[in-house]
């Protein structure tokens, strides 16, 4: 959180889980390891639940979409997820130009990311990958929630920062159910 918006803090609540309309769990096994949080998202109707974890968890099974990556490819996953909403121009231009820095280094980073050499890394299918980034990118609040899974990693920061661009090149942040979401 620091690396992307200059202090540690979440921007995001627990209640942002109630009105996401898309959320995305990375590695967050939350059925098991935080079942209050676990009742909350089932108590939310209106969502798409997407979950990335390569064991088939009690959170995945409870998913709309599973998304079993390969270990070790989270940050591979996040940048494809991030190039395909570039290419097909999913982002939110406004909120990019009034409260980013840096978006042309960050396109110029993940152009070799496409969904189709991604898919070698993460062994997930292209279709995936792209339906994965459209249900993100299209979502009116979208929300992106992981645990130690990702912040434990041998690149945390790096995807850390990853996600926080995702969130931030579509707008997904500073609204109710929008935000990234450390998990601790």
């Amino acid at each position: 959180y620091k690396r992307s918006f200059g202090s540690d803090g979440p921007p995001a609540a627990y209640e942002d889980f109630d009105t996401a309309d898309v959320i995305l769990l990375i590695g967050a096994n939350i059925a098991d390891n935080h079942p209050i949080l676990c009742r909350r998202l089932q108590s939310n109707p209106d969502k798409v639940l997407v979950v990335v974890d390569p064991r088939v968890t009690k959170t995945a099974m409870l998913a709309d979409l599973h998304l079993p990556i390969r270990p070790r490819a989270d940050l591979a996953l996040i940048n494809a997820l991030i190039h395909v909403v570039i290419a097909h121009d999913l982002i939110d231009r406004d909120y990019i130009e009034q409260h980013t820095t840096g978006f042309d280094e960050l396109r110029e980073s993940v152009r070799r990311y496409s969904p189709e050499s991604v898919a070698e890394i993460t062994g997930l299918s292209p279709e995936l990958i792209y339906r994965t980034a459209w249900l993100y990118a299209k979502a009116k609040s979208a929300l992106i929630a992981w645990t130690m899974g990702v912040n434990h990693s041998t690149k945390g920061t790096e995807t850390v920062t990853a996600i926080n661009n995702l969130a931030l090149i579509t707008g997904n942040i500073g609204r109710h159910g929008s935000a990234p979401f450390s998990i601790t």
